[in-house]
């Protein structure tokens, strides 16, 4: 993305998707850059080396696109604009081609309004994605429940957040079913916050291996019943991780109600 008022816009406005006979469409104050442009390929993995070499320290990556695509026409592929949303994927997917293969070992998150950008192929450039903006624990529960189906639970960021009534203890032990990250302002815990959550995370460590790389069996789906019951076992059987959730009956009441008005 690149906002209209900066230096970049003015030395290459050609590096901007945009109709030429359309007034610039904004989303967040942004435009996007053109991907399908090599030039600009080069430009998007220089501002990432660039920042990796004066920083060698950073240990973590969170690449987002909060900005759809609207208004989308390409002046470097000229008549070949039906091309241009998959060679933009492709402009994209070389961009982190080249950041993976000098940066092996840097993680590295796929956001992109929540679930937007988690794909297969992305696998091969991110070590987890984003599946949702939706952080409130309760509603993670069938969230994480449904992603599961798809991809290993070693590429599902599971967050710590503010969002949702539930207790802490319960936030953490939903976001300990992928990988736990903490997305929460930890300077206003309490004492006994702050102690809960480092054991959570020493606790976490022990048992983590089991959760990224071992078996998962659904036992009971939270579309069933109310509760949600999930069992990871590692490959030797020797470990097992159960997570057992309660529920909220209260939407499905409310639901049961509505229909049985009908």
């Amino acid at each position: 993305m690149v906002n209209p008022k900066s230096e970049l816009y003015e030395k290459h406005p050609e590096w901007i998707l945009k109709l030429p006979n359309r007034p610039e469409s904004y989303g967040r104050n942004q435009l996007v850059l053109d991907l399908t442009n090599p030039s600009v390929q080069d430009f998007v993995f220089g501002i990432v080396d660039d920042m990796m070499t004066k920083n060698p320290g950073i240990a973590f990556i969170k690449w987002d696109c909060n900005r759809s695509m609207t208004n989308a026409y390409s002046a470097y592929l000229k008549d070949r604009q039906s091309h241009l949303y998959i060679n933009y994927t492709k402009g994209f997917y070389s961009v982190m081609e080249r950041i993976r293969k000098k940066y092996p070992h840097l993680p590295i998150m796929l956001c992109a309004g929540g679930g937007g950008r988690t794909d297969y192929k992305a696998l091969e450039y991110f070590t987890e994605f984003w599946p949702s903006d939706n952080t409130d624990a309760l509603e993670r529960i069938f969230i994480q429940w449904g992603y599961s189906y798809f991809f290993p639970s070693n590429t599902m960021s599971a967050h710590v957040t503010s969002m949702g009534k539930q207790s802490l203890k319960f936030r953490t032990d939903v976001a300990m079913m992928g990988k736990m990250g903490y997305d929460i302002r930890v300077n206003n815990f309490t004492e006994k916050e702050l102690e809960f959550s480092k054991n959570a995370v020493k606790t976490y460590s022990g048992i983590s291996d089991i959760i990224w790389k071992g078996n998962l069996y659904r036992l009971i789906s939270p579309y069933d019943q109310n509760r949600a019951v999930l069992m990871y076992v590692n490959n030797s059987q020797s470990r097992a991780v159960l997570f057992n959730y309660h529920l909220n009956l209260r939407k499905r009441i409310a639901f049961q109600k509505c229909c049985s008005k009908v």
